[in-house]
């Protein structure tokens, strides 16, 4: 059921069926549309229980029926869209966001929400997980699918806030989840490329086999690629290990479309820009706490290997290198637009985690959330550019702080 292109529309797409062990599930993909544009960074995947969808009985389990949706704010026990929860610390802790799906016959409570614990590979009989992308064998990040339900909600909020003035249920006008195919067949778990991607092992040798963090890590790379509307031709991929690319080079088409592109003045940000114009809190959250090295919230830091980037690492410690997975994710991205934009320069970190009390007191930094960034070799007229390829590479909050560094930060 393709979508109307009017109002706001929530279009998910089913993939087919992933199994782990004796779980199963539904996956596929989503995209909201205002007015038939795809809406920036509000598409992912999604997950759902098994079908095939079954609105005809009262809590059957299945997922529901393809079709169209009309969509409500939702008050319940365990989740809301308004007055959730803010809990930052407690995963699952309630009430989670969510929004309302209506007209489903006889199925109740059919909810956008969080995958959430103790069940993160799939949170629902009946309900939407939105997520990133994810191996069959791959559970949900609660916080990372918790931010996708947000932003959905902020978007509808935005397009229609007659329905969010009172906490109470309320249809969305003109808001629509609409949701295509039944299928049943195993879902591939391949990224979906649209340019050939040739990957070997970092050593030269046969490519290792593709994990689900691997397929991740080069649909996050495709994603920022198409997003700087650069036609591509090929990817060349070295694998560090089974978590980590090592470098990633691009062949682009000798187009009309590149040659266009060689004359038209690049997107850049002005100094003092902020993307989303909105504190860096407000989007990104404040820090729970000043992680140091034993505590147990830096093993969830993770070095950041990429060949493609330059550490400062004036410390002498590796800190430069240490950064939550989102931000790593984030800056492995924008390191694969850099090399594109500019042959023969590399995205420059100059501090990430900071375990030197070195910025202000609730500073992301101190939780591996934020990153300051330059171009190696050093070039104080890239900065704006380099603004802007951060927005285009996915990074929660961009701010073009001064004339020597661009400064990023990410959501927990």
């Amino acid at each position: 059921m393709p979508i109307t292109g009017q109002g706001w529309e929530l279009h998910v797409e089913r993939l087919g069926i992933q199994k782990k062990g004796g779980l199963t599930r539904t996956y596929g993909t989503y995209q909201v549309y205002i007015n038939g544009n795809p809406a920036a960074e509000l598409s992912g995947h999604i997950c759902e229980t098994i079908g095939p969808g079954d609105n005809s009985k009262k809590n059957n389990g299945k997922r529901v029926e393809a079709g169209a949706y009309p969509l409500s704010t939702h008050f319940g026990a365990k989740y809301e869209t308004i007055g959730y929860s803010e809990d930052l610390e407690t995963p699952g802790e309630i009430h989670m966001p969510s929004v309302l799906l209506l007209d489903t016959n006889k199925r109740t409570g059919i909810l956008v929400h969080p995958g959430h614990p103790p069940h993160l590979y799939l949170s629902s009989v009946g309900c939407f997980n939105p997520t990133k992308p994810l191996g069959s064998a791959d559970e949900m990040d609660f916080w990372e699918s918790r931010d996708r339900v947000i932003a959905i909600i902020e978007s509808l909020k935005a397009f229609a806030p007659n329905a969010f003035r009172r906490r109470r249920q309320t249809p969305i006008s003109n808001a629509t989840v609409v949701v295509d195919g039944e299928p049943m067949g195993t879902v591939r778990t391949n990224p979906p490329a649209d340019v050939p991607v040739m990957a070997r092992a970092a050593d030269g040798g046969p490519p290792p086999p593709a994990s689900s963090v691997q397929i991740g890590l080069l649909t996050q790379a495709l994603d920022a690629l198409k997003r700087s509307g650069r036609p591509v031709a090929k990817l060349h991929v070295d694998f560090l290990d089974s978590t980590s690319l090592a470098t990633i080079n691009v062949d682009f088409h000798p187009s009309t479309a590149t040659a266009a592109l060689s004359t038209a003045s690049p997107r850049e940000l002005n100094l003092h820009d902020k993307v989303p114009n909105q504190s860096e809190i407000s989007v990104c959250g404040a820090i729970v706490k000043k992680i140091k090295r034993g505590d147990p919230e830096f093993a969830a830091l993770v070095s950041n290997a990429n060949a493609n980037i330059e550490f400062k690492d004036e410390e002498g410690t590796g800190a430069d290198r240490m950064m939550s997975p989102r931000l790593r994710d984030g800056l492995d991205r924008l390191a694969t637009l850099v090399a594109a934009e500019w042959p023969g320069v590399k995205l420059r970190v100059t501090e990430a985690w900071d375990e030197n009390n070195e910025h202000h007191g609730r500073s992301l930094h101190y939780e591996g959330r934020g990153a300051d960034l330059t171009t190696s070799p050093k070039d104080g007229d890239k900065l704006g550019r380099l603004a802007q390829l951060a927005v285009d590479a996915g990074l929660d909050w961009v701010f073009f702080e001064d004339t020597s560094h661009v400064h990023v930060s990410v959501k927990r």
